[in-house]
């Protein structure tokens, strides 16, 4: 656990502005809660969590956005997350997180955008 290893700059463009971690390979059947409770068990200090809805009900798109209150935040989890193995829905399965930065505007914040013009 902790930040990620010093030469992962060279691997991943890191700018020192963002805050939210794209979390990828999640099973499908996650569910919000579910989704919160996890990344809680992993001690992560986040203030948003974006899981998109899936075409059937209640699965979800396999990916989601969470936001945190800083960069340093932002990099410590990104470093947990690369090697995290996902606990539910897939109990004979390992399948490993993937995770990436982000300094485009996720939906979310396109959203409290508008609602405060």
């Amino acid at each position: 656990f902790g930040a990620p290893p010093a030469n992962a700059v060279s691997v991943l463009p890191v700018l020192p502005t963002w805050t939210t971690v794209v979390i990828g390979n999640i099973p499908i059947r996650y569910n919000l809660e579910e989704m919160v409770t996890e990344l809680r068990d992993l001690k992560l200090v986040f203030d948003y969590v974006y899981l998109q809805a899936g075409k059937k009900k209640q699965t979800n798109r396999g990916y989601c956005f969470v936001n945190f209150s800083s960069h340093q935040h932002a990099l410590e989890a990104w470093g947990v997350l690369l090697s995290h193995t996902w606990r539910r829905h897939r109990p004979n399965q390992y399948t490993i997180c993937g995770s990436t930065g982000s300094n485009v505007p996720q939906p979310w914040q396109q959203q409290q955008q508008q609602q405060q013009t």
